[in-house]
């Protein structure tokens, strides 16, 4: 254990030096800029929560912060789980400009670190080349990860908490998977994918996991409630407020504009991921875990409301996993790489209907690469090999 620690130090120290040079970056280009950061409400809720207010029963305003001595950046309810003041605690307890530059730093560290750790986690040995180019599109060459870092969203930190998840099951490290899957759930949307691996662990037995994550769960929401009380339809309210009065939000099913075809979609994408959670059941943990949590992400994506086009940043563990998948098939390694490259097309056309049509067509499609990869390495295992003559 020790001498496992002892080689590990270099690459914390590099980790944690990378992490401080964008933090900086961050500290001394974005924030004086005054963005309306997503960040900045729950800051300002988990603020309240700690103080014993309920941050729901109020709308935020230029008088409120003012008084209360916050910057005066946004007028943004408070719409998360309360959970998330105790999940995220040491950046609720520093200074502001210093909680929001680390954040949005460790955005950017996620999307260079995540990648590395999905294809070491599938034992792929890809090539230094295409490592690089896997790297760059999904740091740069996709506007989503751009958007989550300067408006400090949370939609990388809920899918790095999945894959953490993933490593943590492999490891058989049953504590930290679930405080990782309770920490996925910060997000609203985000706790129905929470709730598909949760049910992945119960049909394989993992009573011990569930057990913990029970009881962590049972802590942090009986804290919470203490603290202001039975909060869960207040932010039931809270969500459906801001779905009604958002400019950006989105139901992708009504993309098409077709009324007809929303039931459709909606039947149809449960439909298929009934069937390809029932045909990975016999999967090692290896592999399973990302089919199936790639399968929920789609599926959530689909038939959920979304708050805005970057949740499609939960589309990379799919696309990661989809290129280990095609990894002997280059034409999906080009058709993966150009969905993550249509993000910026999308954004500079500056059409809504584009945007929500984006959202609609992109896990579809993925879900249909999904599909045919499976279906066909499921065929070729079937065929039987000829002996060659020699």
């Amino acid at each position: 254990m020790l001498a496992t620690v002892k080689r590990s130090i270099p690459a914390i120290v590099l980790i944690l030096l990378l992490w401080l040079i964008v933090s900086v970056f961050t500290y001394l280009w974005l924030v004086p800029q005054q963005r309306n950061f997503d960040f900045y409400s729950n800051w300002v809720g988990a603020h309240e929560m700690l103080r014993g207010e309920n941050p729901y029963n109020r709308q935020l305003s230029d008088e409120y912060l003012e008084a209360r001595g916050y910057p005066m950046l946004v007028h943004r309810q408070f719409h998360y789980p309360a959970t998330i003041t105790w999940v995220l605690l040491p950046f609720w307890v520093i200074p502001w400009k210093v909680a929001v530059s680390l954040w949005c730093g460790l955005q950017i560290l996620l999307v260079m670190f995540l990648p590395l750790l999905v294809f070491r986690l599938l034992g792929w040995r890809i090539q230094p080349r295409v490592m690089l180019l896997v790297l760059l599109v999904s740091l740069v060459g996709n506007y989503h990860t751009v958007n989550v870092y300067v408006i400090g969203q949370f939609t990388i930190f809920v899918l790095a908490c999945l894959i953490v998840a993933w490593w943590s099951i492999l490891e058989d490290r049953p504590w930290l998977v679930a405080f990782a899957l309770l920490a996925a759930t910060i997000r609203p949307e985000s706790a129905f994918i929470a709730g598909a691996v949760l049910l992945d662990l119960l049909l394989n037995r993992r009573f011990k996991t569930l057990i913990l994550w029970a009881v962590l769960a049972g802590i942090v929401f009986s804290v919470t409630f203490f603290q202001v009380g039975f909060w869960i339809t207040d932010i039931l309210q809270a969500v459906e407020h801001y779905h009604f009065v958002s400019r950006v939000s989105s139901y992708p099913p009504a993309a098409l504009g077709i009324d007809f075809l929303v039931p459709v979609i909606v039947a149809a994408a449960l439909i298929w991921g009934a069937i390809m959670f029932w045909q990975t059941r016999a999967l090692p943990d290896i592999t399973r875990f990302p089919w199936r949590t790639s399968v929920a992400i789609l599926i959530v994506l689909i038939i959920l409301p979304q708050s805005h086009d970057y949740t499609l940043v939960y589309t990379f563990l799919p696309i990661w996993f989809l290129m280990w998948v095609g990894r002997h098939s280059s034409w999906t390694m080009a058709l993966l790489i150009a969905v993550l490259l249509a993000s910026w097309g999308v954004y500079f056309a500056g059409d809504s209907d584009l945007e929500r049509l984006q959202q609609l067509l992109t896990p579809l499609l993925l879900a249909g690469l999904l599909t045919y990869h499976w279906f066909r390495d499921q065929e070729a295992s079937r065929r039987p090999v000829k002996n060659s003559r020699t």
